[in-house]
């Protein structure tokens, strides 16, 4: 790409000297709007050579209503950063940027009629970021109306755990100075507040995550939820192939008798419906559904088997899966291990955190993750 880009440039160079030349035998021609152009053009040569040298991966996320969108981000992540709000309250785009030096750093840019606190902060803990972040979606929320205020405008620098870690993407053929972004996009409901030429532009340079909550079984819903899949990528713009496409809360069947037939049956539904609607809504991309990317994924386990591994709040993870995924754990594990989670060793988390990592299909998330990239 780059020899093409010299390419480009030796050639047009010849091309604007002949135009020069030629101008002194033909003076009607505009020299002064030919300088103009070739401005522009070497400004857009510029900012190419920019980009091939330091690129930047941009993973956009999005997905229907109530399909743990914000966990997913915070798996990314590795931290529980983003609000996990019910419903849609997701406010604005939020962006990401990885840090590769630990620095942690939080802008809420100030923006017109603005309720909630604007301003810049250093090294907040996890649970002072999300608490920021809360904050300022219920603002944002509570007083949409007539005097709406402006969509908030959010930029968080953090040390990404998806970037960081070679366990969950390898990244191996990006060159080493690759620049990496998440764009955290708000729900479908929230979407008329951020149509701005600009996010909508980043989304098309990004690789796309929709989420889909599995957890709908519901026909009517379904159906609906699928609508909801057509408008965020006739939003987002660009082709589905870019689009890796997150069946998210997979877990939700662990409680039926036959687990995997219900739970492949649904799967083969929900991409049949999708293939369908964008065959049919998107005929201009119909080339490319029979090669959609999905992915299986309970995405609160798998962050709570990420924090289990980190040792962040371990014992409150454990908790947290004890309550709300015990069927992501076998009774077997479960029986040998000490009643108390404080008489723990740490090979008995090590147990835990392989049985949820691998049955919550967060190992599978990343690795589909990690194929599309």
């Amino acid at each position: 790409m780059a020899d093409h880009a010299n390419q480009i440039e030796q050639h047009w160079t010849t091309i604007f000297q002949g135009i020069c030349d030629a101008s002194e035998d033909h003076p009607h021609l505009d020299i002064n709007h030919f300088n103009t152009l070739n401005d522009k053009f070497n400004a857009a040569l510029d900012r190419l050579h920019s980009d091939l040298q330091s690129p930047t991966l941009i993973l956009a996320t999005t997905g229907t209503t109530s399909s743990g969108k914000s966990t997913i981000v915070n798996l990314l992540c590795g931290a529980d950063l983003m609000p996990r709000m019910s419903g849609e309250m997701s406010a604005g785009v939020v962006y990401i940027h990885h840090s590769s030096d630990n620095e942690k750093h939080l802008k809420v840019h100030k923006t017109e009629g603005a309720l909630w606190d604007c301003g810049e902060w250093h090294d907040l803990s996890d649970v002072e970021t999300r608490d920021k972040l809360t904050k300022v979606m219920d603002k944002f929320n509570e007083s949409k109306g007539i005097k709406q205020p402006a969509t908030p405008h959010i930029e968080l620098t953090y040390p990404l755990a998806c970037f960081n870690n070679p366990d969950l993407l390898a990244l191996s053929s990006l060159p080493k100075s690759t620049q990496f972004k998440l764009m955290d996009l708000p729900g479908l409901r929230n979407h008329q507040d951020n149509t701005n030429a600009e996010v909508i532009e980043n989304c098309k340079d990004a690789l796309c995550l929709v989420a889909y909550d599995m957890k709908q079984t519901d026909e009517g819903l379904r159906i609906a939820l699928i609508q909801e899949i057509l408008q965020q990528i006739k939003h987002m713009g660009g082709s589905p192939a870019r689009m890796l496409f997150i069946l998210n809360r997979i877990d939700t069947f662990n409680a039926d008798h036959e687990v995997e037939r219900r739970r492949d049956e649904h799967i083969s539904k929900v991409k049949q419906e999708i293939h369908d609607i964008l065959h049919k809504e998107l005929p201009e991309h119909r080339d490319t559904l029979d090669n959609l990317t999905y992915s299986r994924l309970s995405s609160l386990p798998a962050l709570h088997a990420q924090r289990i591994k980190k040792n962040s709040d371990r014992i409150n993870a454990i908790e947290e899966l004890e309550n709300h995924s015990k069927t992501l754990i076998t009774k077997e594990i479960i029986d040998d291990l000490p009643r108390r989670i404080s008489q723990w060793e740490d090979h008995d988390f090590k147990r835990i955190y392989d049985a949820v990592w691998k049955n919550s299909y967060g190992a599978e998330f990343f690795a589909s993750l990690n194929h599309h990239i």
